[in-house]
């Protein structure tokens, strides 16, 4: 090699170094707690572990129930997503996780991305996100969805209602969906349908879940999914006018009720399901069993922290002890809807059914 070939050499490979001195690293970073530990490369999320490398070196996995957030390089509206979801601040969460989805560059991201879109936009009362993140993470992991199935808020406006809803059928359509992915989506459009009041289409989407050939249910994800779709048969029914068709649903299928809140869905329907039968033709034992009925709704919504079905609850064993001519006992109940449900619809009638029975006991 000539010396002119040489110099030409060594200023080449100078070059060569001097880029890869001054190219950007990858820069990511993990926070156990307070603690971040950072220039590292985060590699992979699988099986609930996040896997990432220092100085190509793979090191021990962490688990992600360990991590409080992550921040990755170059994908900045995910790691405003961490921020904002580390701090609890569901609705901003939500928000950027949802911009973060289309533009994850790695498939990894979006598995670890969806339960979080998922639980900010439950937890911040957005249902139309939530679906969105249910529906895709169904189809990833179905294991990981089926805790996270979105609840329908009651003030969700009927547009959106209409969209989400035309979304999923168009979802369950889909010939690559497993029996048990239909079964996810169709439970929670047969709560969208419910809660827009349309009964005919719930039903048909009752039907189509009929449709579907039994499923495997001692796995405990799917058998918490087909509770959640016993709840929901139960309470079309009970939009149908057939309270005991209601009843036989819960009373058939108590096994599958093992969270509190199916718990409690399971109690009210039960409840109102007996109350239908019963009508107005049962005797006094009948109807003292129907406020205990009533009455574990109330414990079960209280051990449970909610306060869905319990001023109702609460109402119709006043109405109960009053039929049964406890008036003492009713008027307590209904000062108490009063007093403590004062955001609630029924609370100004309770106050009027209080002060009447005021009246007439001299209280």
């Amino acid at each position: 090699m000539s010396l002119q070939n040489l110099r030409q050499f060594r200023c080449l490979c100078l070059l060569v170094a001097s880029a890869v001195l001054t190219a950007p690293a990858i820069a990511d970073s993990l926070f156990i707690g307070t603690v971040e530990r950072d220039h590292i490369h985060i590699t992979g999320y699988r099986n609930g572990y996040i896997e990432f490398s220092v100085n190509d070196r793979s090191k021990e996995p962490v688990p992600a129930d360990k991590v409080s957030h992550i921040a990755l390089d170059g994908e900045a509206d995910f790691n405003k997503a961490e921020v904002a979801f580390h701090q609890q601040k569901w609705e901003q969460a939500a928000a950027s996780y949802q911009q973060a989805l289309p533009t994850a560059n790695k498939p990894w991201i979006k598995d670890y991305l969806l339960p979080r879109l998922v639980e900010s936009s439950n937890r911040s009362g957005q249902l139309e996100p939530a679906v969105l993140g249910f529906s895709q993470l169904v189809t990833r992991n179905l294991q990981q969805a089926i805790p996270l199935r979105p609840p329908i808020p009651t003030n969700v406006k009927p547009e959106i209602l209409g969209r989400i809803a035309t979304q999923l059928a168009s979802q369950t359509d889909n010939p690559q969906l497993d029996g048990v992915q239909k079964l996810a989506l169709l439970s929670v459009l047969l709560d969208i349908r419910q809660a827009q009041g349309d009964v005919p289409a719930a039903g048909r989407v009752a039907d189509q879940i009929s449709a579907i050939a039994a499923v495997d249910a001692t796995d405990p994800a799917i058998r918490r999914l087909l509770g959640d779709i016993h709840l929901g048969l139960a309470s079309l029914a009970l939009a149908q006018t057939n309270p005991a068709r209601a009843v036989s649903e819960i009373e058939s299928n108590t096994a599958l009720f093992a969270t509190p809140y199916q718990q409690l869905q399971a109690a009210y329907c039960l409840a109102y399901g007996r109350d239908g039968m019963l009508g107005q033709k049962g005797n006094a034992n009948q109807w003292r069993d129907l406020a205990i009925d009533y009455m574990r709704v109330v414990a079960a919504a209280r051990a449970s922290g909610q306060r869905r079905y319990v001023p109702e609850s609460l109402m119709r064993v006043a109405q109960i002890q009053e039929q049964l001519g406890d008036l003492k006992g009713a008027v307590f109940l209904y000062a108490e809807v009063a007093s403590e449900y004062k955001n609630e619809a029924l609370s100004d009638r309770a106050q009027k059914e209080c002060e009447r029975l005021q009246g007439k006991t001299g209280n």
